[in-house]
């Protein structure tokens, strides 16, 4: 079992939606350690995870419209935005989000991942793609292709049967924390 320990945490304000409402992210960065098994299938000691979350409040401040995933939306709005704190930063720390959150709960190990990204591509290319995941299409998909079941340096692993890790790169994190800084130096 593996334990959690925060090691950076930080709510920033990003700028103001097309509404005019006031959008935050929220930025975690974990120390996991315990038994980890990675996207490799290797187990390490240690590993830093990311978590970032959006919100977009009401222009009352009352309460939140929307919040949670929600860097698709910010993506698509932001060259409407009304104001932007550091649209560069902002672009960047949103590709950081896409890639790296929840980096320690992956259903798939790393080559897993690709063969389902590339089946993807290809059903999008063909405008032949399901409209959603769906975690019994890709379990016979990767059936088919014979890495339903992985198995690397002695440990075999199941697609699904449990949460791995990808660890954060470390010049990841330090990215991370010189966005925020630079997103709060501007605000």
């Amino acid at each position: 079992m593996a334990d959690k320990e925060m090691i950076y945490s930080e709510k920033i304000y990003i700028g103001n939606d097309p509404d005019n409402q006031k959008v935050y992210l929220e930025i975690r960065i974990d120390k996991k350690t315990g038994d980890i098994l990675t996207t490799d299938l290797t187990l390490i000691k240690s590993a830093l995870t990311l978590s970032i979350c959006g919100e977009a409040w009401l222009k009352s401040g009352r309460d939140c419209d929307y919040c949670g995933q929600i860097h698709e939306y910010i993506k698509k709005d932001l060259p409407r935005y009304k104001k932007v704190i550091n649209r560069k930063a902002v672009k960047e720390l949103l590709a950081i989000w896409d890639e790296w959150h929840l980096n320690d709960l992956k259903a798939g190990t790393r080559y897993q991942d690709l063969a389902i990204k590339t089946r993807f591509a290809s059903w999008a290319a063909a405008r032949d793609w399901p409209t959603k995941y769906d975690y019994s299409n890709v379990c016979e998909f990767l059936k088919a292709i014979g890495i339903h079941k992985h198995s690397k340096n002695g440990l075999n692993y199941v697609y699904g049967h449990a949460w791995l890790t990808e660890p954060l790169p470390a010049n990841i994190a330090a990215r991370v924390e010189t966005l925020v800084n630079e997103i709060k130096k501007a605000s």
